[in-house]
């Protein structure tokens, strides 16, 4: 049996010989317990098989910290792209430092593309342009000619949130979200911002409240939130959302009679809290299908947008 029908068989390709060899082949195999060496492969095709994962500073908390306190978003968002990417024969290699030192995981780790989420930087450094690194931004304002990006329309869903609130009848409106004024380029911002223009239109003013994208942050809003005498929130995420309401049942509100309160996310943590909630479904599959879509076939400077949809439930 030559080395290129066994070769033939391990790599899938069936129609180069009969069911008869590569039975014969599989026995062997399966008795040998042999392991294909994936250092050896990717030396050999120059793809080491590994599609990374930049998630930066997604700790709300010090990592030495016992209540560190993670945003359910990224566990979703993990599953999905390992899902997606397991057809493709790519493994996923996750990063979770700071933003300042993801590109030495991206260079020292030979990895065939990755998926960078939530960057903020401006630029990046031209090594990464130099070494025709395949990138996709995924939640990033960053724009390049060389790297791609995917994204909800936000503007869109922000917008979407204020006019449902607006439609029934709320006219005391507030954004809570995180370092909205901070980074005005963040996500965030962009979802306060179509908010804010939707009640612009409407001739309401939309009041502003930031705080930690986390549970805990949602639930200290909920105080602020009474004392300004809201009858609408949006939240910028749907953990955000989670807190505030268990924040107001707490100070003795009801929801959404005294307040109405719209997420953003459409987690399936969405589904479980009480009352479920009001969101703002941001595509997370269809965005994480389209990533690995551009990491695979992509254009230089392609984008991809995803369109946002309202899930109406009880909390508003």
């Amino acid at each position: 049996m030559s080395i290129a029908t066994v070769s033939n068989v391990l790599k899938g390709r069936m129609s180069e010989v009969s069911a008869a060899t590569a039975e014969r082949v599989q026995r062997v195999v399966e008795k040998m317990g042999y392991v294909k060496n994936l250092t050896a492969a990717a030396l050999s095709s120059q793809r080491s098989g590994l599609v990374g994962a930049v998630l930066s500073n997604i700790f709300s908390a010090s990592p030495s910290q016992p209540d560190v306190e993670i945003n359910p978003f990224y566990g979703e968002f993990l599953l999905l792209l390992d899902r997606e990417l397991q057809p493709t024969g790519s493994t996923l290699c996750l990063y979770t430092g700071r933003e300042e030192t993801f590109v030495n995981f991206l260079l020292e780790r030979n990895l065939d593309g990755a998926i960078l989420v939530g960057i903020v930087a401006k630029e990046l450094p031209p090594v990464l342009e130099r070494r025709e690194s395949r990138l996709v931004f995924f939640d990033s304002f960053l724009q390049h000619r060389v790297y791609m990006r995917v994204q909800t329309d936000e503007l869109k869903g922000g917008g979407m949130a204020a006019d449902y609130l607006i439609a029934q009848g709320r006219k005391h409106l507030v954004f809570v979200g995180g370092a909205v004024r901070d980074l005005p380029s963040n996500i965030p911002a962009v979802r306060f911002e179509g908010a804010s223009r939707v009640c612009d239109q409407s001739g309401l003013r939309l009041m502003l409240i930031e705080e930690s994208t986390s549970f805990e942050g949602g639930r200290r809003a909920a105080r602020r939130v009474l004392d300004l005498k809201a009858d609408g929130v949006v939240a910028a995420a749907d953990v955000m959302a989670a807190g505030l309401i268990r924040g107001l049942q707490e100070a003795g509100a009801k929801v959404p009679d005294d307040v109405a309160v719209v997420g953003y996310d459409d987690l399936p943590l969405a589904r479980m809290i009480s009352p479920p909630l009001t969101t703002v479904r941001q595509g997370l599959p269809e965005k994480v299908q389209a990533a690995v879509e551009l990491l695979k076939d992509g254009e230089k400077g392609e984008v991809r947008i995803i369109k946002p949809h309202l899930v109406v439930r009880e909390s508003a």
